[in-house]
């Protein structure tokens, strides 16, 4: 099982399970090809993403593995979901919040389009990585959603069920009916005239990168108190729907994607992958007046720590100062002490990759100092990308230590990106100012470890 073939659960505390109003299933499609769907699902602090990467052109016979869609789905989700608990962005109302979020998700594919292929896009054979999804934000009562493509939410209110959002890629699917649908020459149309065109009759959104992709956000505000239930889902689903809406009444998500599965199967279509969230409108409505501080109190995150040290380096926001709300009731738990100490402990074996993977880029990067004509391979590049994924959840460590916007490596996604694309003037310097900043951070978390 891969990465992309589980769902992300930031919050797993006991708080979470007491107050749980929500449900998730994410199965993989059946042609053995990568499952680009992605959830991640955070109820203490409301927050549901669900995204679905596109499907790309074949290299030669084989679909490629890893896929640049499923990473694309994961780095659009991690981002995004930095940016809704930022310190910047947490006090914001909710549909700012979103709106934020997804101009984070979209930038950090960009930066991946650029390691992955600079500028040789072609559309076909090479064309962008992308992924078409949804951020949903709990706020009082309601849930805000911000989503582009064909992935959809659903209310059911007294046994009906309702389509809440647009199917993006309605206009556009029936050209794919077409006796030419899938070939070079409409694929071409589609990827290069029509994704991200606004102007176009048939335009549709997918998160590639590109500003364009912005035109399509649409925000859906959805009154939790008109629906027993809410359903987020990804187009894999879309057979069984466009045949029998009322299948989606069901609870048991692992169920619904079964008869999803069997429904597409038997009626000789693509069995794709599926990725749902169910929201249980009444749960999250009582949890909401019977505990109107639950989320407040619940974010004394198990990474408070009494006396941490003060670190005071260049590598971290100015001051390093922590701020910590519960002191007694977090230094007398050894249980929350236990999860900090695997938690620096897992960040520190990640920062071990980082380093190992800078080690790895040494040499080539010299030659790139070298020789204007020099260039990385793919092998490297794919060095960057699990750099750059790593950093991401060493970035969410370090802010669970207690800063609020650590900023700890955010320069690697964009030194990287200038490496690919031979922008970087002086590379090796580049990577030794960042090797310095990870001697920092493990100096900080081994620190840190003495304390608990």
């Amino acid at each position: 099982m891969t990465e992309f073939e589980k769902h992300f659960h930031p919050n797993t505390q006991n708080q979470q399970a007491r107050y749980s109003f929500a449900s998730s299933c994410l199965r993989a499609n059946l042609q053995q090809t990568p499952n680009e769907d992605f959830l991640l699902t955070d109820e203490l602090s409301g927050v549901f993403i669900l995204v679905d990467g596109v499907t790309r052109t074949n290299f030669g016979q084989e679909y490629p593995s890893p896929s640049p869609a499923a990473i694309a789905s994961e780095r659009f989700s991690t981002a995004a979901y930095e940016r809704l608990l930022g310190a910047d962005t947490i006090n914001l109302p909710a549909r700012e919040r979103v709106l934020s979020a997804v101009r984070a998700g979209n930038s950090a594919v960009y930066f991946l389009n650029q390691m992955l292929f600079g500028d040789s896009i072609d559309y076909l054979g090479t064309d962008f990585a992308g992924t078409v999804g949804m951020i949903a934000l709990t706020e009082g009562h309601s849930l805000i959603i911000g989503y582009t493509g064909d992935v959809r939410a659903y209310g059911t209110c007294n046994n009906e069920v309702k389509l809440l959002t647009d199917i993006q890629t309605n206009k556009v699917a029936q050209l794919r009916k077409s006796s030419d649908g899938w070939s070079d020459k409409t694929t071409l149309h589609i990827r290069r005239d029509i994704r991200n065109n606004s102007s176009h009759e048939m335009g549709f959104g997918v998160f590639t990168g590109e500003d364009a992709s912005l035109d399509f956000v649409r925000i859906l505000e959805v009154e939790l108190g008109r629906y027993d239930s809410v359903l987020l889902a990804t187009d894999g689903i879309a057979d069984i729907a466009g045949n029998d809406l009322g299948s989606l009444k069901t609870k048991d998500l692992e169920l619904l994607a079964d008869r999803a599965q069997e429904y597409s199967k038997s009626s000789g279509k693509k069995v794709d992958d599926i990725g749902l969230i169910l929201i249980d409108c009444a749960k999250y409505l009582t949890m909401l007046k019977n505990n109107r501080n639950w989320r407040r109190n619940s974010m004394g995150n198990s990474a408070d720590i009494n006396n941490m040290p003060k670190v005071d380096t260049d590598f971290f926001a100015p001051g390093g100062d922590f701020t910590r709300d519960d002191k007694e009731l977090v230094s007398s738990s050894s249980e929350i002490r236990n999860e900090v100490a695997e938690e620096i402990s897992t960040a520190l074996s990640r920062l071990e990759t980082i380093d190992s993977t800078l080690n790895g880029l040494r040499e080539p990067v010299r030659q790139l100092s070298r020789d204007e004509q020099a260039s990385l391979t793919l092998e490297q590049g794919a060095h960057l990308l699990r750099l750059t994924r790593h950093v991401g959840m060493v970035l969410e460590t370090l802010k669970n230590m207690g800063y609020e916007d650590p900023g700890a490596f955010m320069d690697i996604y964009i030194i990287a990106a200038e490496i690919l694309e031979g922008k970087q003037e002086h590379p090796s310097q580049s990577l030794r100012g960042l090797r310095k900043r990870i001697d920092n951070a493990k100096s900080f978390l081994e620190n840190i470890t003495t304390t608990i």
